[in-house]
């Protein structure tokens, strides 16, 4: 191969590399972005879920609903769930 071609090869080969590169980071900089704004929309619904359970249990306390004491149970159980997955996920 004469060096005008080689300089070509190389050339047309540096520019596949870069913008195979740049695509890659590019896409894997959207998706951690998405992942990073699920969590931060996850982290917002959790904290308002949290809240609305407490006013929920407390009504639940208050009044003397059939099961009061079944439905108070299971929705711990979800506060407990939530909590745990805000701590997992870093909210």
């Amino acid at each position: 191969m004469t060096s005008k071609k080689k300089k070509i090869v190389l050339l047309v080969s540096t520019a596949a590399l870069v913008g195979g590169t740049a695509f890659a980071m590019t896409g894997t900089g959207n998706a951690s972005q998405e992942s990073d704004n699920r969590v931060s929309q996850f982290c917002l619904a959790a904290e308002n879920f949290l809240s609305d359970s407490d006013v929920f249990i407390i009504n639940e306390e208050r009044n003397n609903f059939p099961n009061k004491e079944a439905r108070i149970a299971r929705q711990q159980e979800l506060v407990r769930q939530t909590i745990a997955n805000q701590e997992r996920l870093g909210c």
